[in-house]
């Protein structure tokens, strides 16, 4: 019986060092293996042309496109022979609730920032959209400043945002367009069938077009987000 109780002691203390063991080791490794993928031998599709080569990405950003790339220690490796490699997609129409309500009734669906980038991204979609408004009596900054922390809390994917123009545009000012666009937020959205349109269709059309002056530059080098 001791002979037994020393020999379980002893499998106790060995097993004990091997698991210290083997998690040293995988803090080590992670601690020391820089967060670089390359995905290796797929047909690379952009703007320009499409071949056969190898794409290196660092901390979640493309930072590189060649053959043969040479990869860094522990970078992790994906052979994409006989695949595309494309660029994410793009929807820029698609309405979300920015978070699940707590008062949701059983056997409701609703998609929100989180749930509705988890099945984008599923499907190779990598920016997707909402249309917000501005409430009652909340001044410009607030209501950004509103909306991108949801995203940033609930999202996952890349965002553009369409801004309801409302009732009536003349909250839309130049200045406020300006900030608009310095923040990101450079798409705005009026239904033309109402009859709102048709009483502010200058105020409409000036805000179009101011709009579409401040964004244009911004195409040639990427938009603020």
């Amino acid at each position: 019986m001791e002979t037994t109780s020393r020999r379980m002691r002893s499998n106790g203390r060995r097993a004990t060092l091997i698991l210290f063991v083997a998690v040293g080791l995988a803090l080590h490794v992670a601690a020391q293996s820089p967060p670089e993928l390359i995905i290796r031998n797929g047909l690379v599709v952009t703007a320009d042309a499409r071949a056969e080569a190898d794409v290196r990405i660092r901390n979640g950003t493309i930072a590189e496109i060649g053959r043969n790339l040479a990869p860094a220690v522990g970078a992790r490796e994906i052979d994409a022979r006989g695949m595309l490699v494309l660029p994410g997609g793009v929807d820029p129409h698609s309405h979300l609730t920015a978070e699940r309500p707590a008062d949701l009734p059983p056997g409701s669906v609703v998609e929100d920032y989180t749930s509705g980038s988890a099945a984008a991204l599923a499907g190779g979609v990598t920016t997707i959209s909402n249309f917000v408004s501005k409430q009652a009596n909340e001044n410009v900054t607030a209501f950004l400043d509103r909306n991108t922390a949801l995203v940033e809390k609930f999202g996952i994917a890349d965002f553009m945002i369409h801004v309801n123009v409302g009732d009536d545009p003349s909250w839309l000012t130049p200045q406020v367009l300006a900030t608009m666009v310095n923040r990101g937020f450079t798409s705005t959205k009026t239904f033309m069938r109402e009859t709102y349109f048709d009483t502010h269709v200058l105020a409409s059309s000036s805000c179009c077009a101011q709009l579409h002056e401040l964004v244009t530059p911004l195409l040639s080098r990427g938009c603020p987000r």
